[in-house]
């Protein structure tokens, strides 16, 4: 989970005006160039997409209750701590730790040596020579190995680096010179697949455009990073039936003095779990693996997650997709008030979860497997503010009012997301596109809020 300082941006960046300049590139290489990293971003993320929740899916179906060391629970272990030994012994393979970890940060720290004070033609080859069309292949592949086969985490964040260096190898084909150039193919692959996973075609546009550029944004830029994501949209659309993540009802457009309230205390509660207790969860599983071979960190990761989403299902009945894989469908049933599992109306069983599930991130990320945080940190949000809602509502300091859920929840997602994330244009942009207009409101205030607050305990904690 990579994080820059305001400071760092805008000492990188200094006088820098390349976004400012104009392209020495023809406007067909330039619209080409951009359709066909649209094209194999949104191939590869859907491909990575569909091999990992379906996998996922027919791995968590297979395993039962009501024995913890039954025949299937045991195919079950063997399977992830198998293809976790495989992905073990991979990383071992200096070609191959390219495709390793939460993929943000390693792109984060791509576009910020694309600041550095060196020659285009060094920015341009060293990009170039840290690999392109390969590791973005390598990417989906760990990617799938990870989260298809027993992991717990978000395939937005893998598939980050796989729009960045499907964009760098169009480049390479293009035999690009311009330095500008470069970063919008890059931003272009990020924006479809981003889109083509979340099917919010302007919230891909603008955190891919947040994510290239920094702290600057290059409103010329939009266009292309808008194009990008509609046709990723399009393809999702008419080819892949795409919906929408979640249904939700929407909110009256102006909100009461208590409500506003609600959603301040909501993003205090919700900002502890994500921002902080993410942190420290990850602080402590790197000092366990300190006192581990390398080797064995994927493999004992994995059997972590196994057992814990065995044991939990046979002695609470907590279904292991509320543990492993991505979470979507977690939250999905959040919102639909899902009757048939006690587990949703249940405080404390919710807040079971999302620490079992922030651990399980945890190992999953920390022994090097291709997994995000962005859904995870929904995942948590989420869960959290709606563990609080029922608590608050079963010692009855909660009036009933309709939609107070959904409010809550929506303010969970979004407190969580900017403390992952640190892109609040990106984050309002997404909850309103995600839950509809007249959540973006609430949803200012608990990023505004939970941003600080984040800042804060981290700047007291460094």
């Amino acid at each position: 989970m990579a994080n820059f300082k305001l400071s760092d941006k805008l000492s990188i960046l200094g006088d820098d005006k390349s976004d400012l300049s104009d392209l020495s590139v023809g406007i067909w290489q330039l619209s080409s160039s951009v359709i066909l990293v649209t094209f194999i971003s949104w191939l590869f993320t859907t491909v990575m997409m569909q091999l990992v929740l379906h996998g996922n899916t027919l791995l968590i179906s297979s395993l039962t209750k009501d024995t913890i060391f039954s025949r299937n629970n045991v195919y079950f272990i063997g399977i992830i701590v198998g293809v976790a030994i495989i992905r073990s012994v991979l990383y071992q393979f200096s070609w191959f730790k390219d495709a390793c970890g939460d993929g943000a940060s390693q792109a984060l720290n791509h576009f910020k040596s694309t600041y550095e004070k060196l020659t285009v033609r060094k920015l341009l080859n060293r990009t170039f020579r840290h690999g392109t069309f390969l590791v973005a292949i390598k990417r989906v592949l760990v990617t799938v190995m990870t989260l298809g086969a027993g992991g717990s985490g978000g395939i937005e964040g893998p598939a980050i680096p796989v729009g960045q260096h499907v964009g760098s190898g169009v480049a390479k084909l293009y035999q690009v010179k311009d330095i500008v150039w470069l970063r919008i193919l890059e931003m272009c692959g990020i924006s479809a697949a981003i889109t083509t996973l979340l099917h919010a075609p302007l919230t891909g546009a603008i955190f891919s455009l947040e994510l290239v550029f920094g702290c600057k944004f290059v409103y010329r830029l939009l266009t292309i990073s808008l194009l990008s994501s509609l046709v990723a949209f399009i393809l999702s659309d008419y080819i892949m039936a795409a919906e929408s993540l979640f249904t939700l009802a929407q909110h009256d457009i102006s909100y009461t003095l208590f409500e506003y309230f609600i959603v301040v205390v909501v993003t205090v509660f919700a900002s502890i779990p994500s921002g902080i207790g993410l942190l420290f969860v990850f602080s402590i599983v790197r000092r366990i693996y300190a006192g581990l071979p390398v080797i064995a960190h994927a493999p004992v990761g994995a059997l972590i997650c196994a057992l814990v989403a065995i044991l939990m299902y046979h002695f609470f009945d907590i279904s292991p997709h509320h543990l492993l894989g991505v979470g979507e469908e977690t939250i999905s049933l959040l919102f639909e008030h899902a009757g048939h599992d006690a587990m949703y109306s249940n405080w404390v069983m919710l807040g079971v979860v999302v620490i079992l599930k922030i651990v399980l991130v945890g190992f999953t990320v920390v022994s090097g497997g291709s997994a995000g945080l962005l859904v995870p940190a929904m995942f948590v949000g989420a869960m959290s503010s709606s563990a609080l809602y029922h608590l608050l509502m079963m010692l009855d300091w909660l009036p009933v009012i309709e939609g107070l859920h959904a409010l809550f929840v929506v303010t969970g997602v979004a407190s969580s997301l900017i403390c992952v994330l640190d892109l609040p244009i990106a984050t309002v942009i997404f909850v309103g596109e995600l839950f509809g207009v007249s959540y973006i409101p609430p949803c200012i205030i608990a990023v505004a809020l939970s941003r600080t607050l984040t800042s804060y305990i981290r700047q007291r904690q460094a």
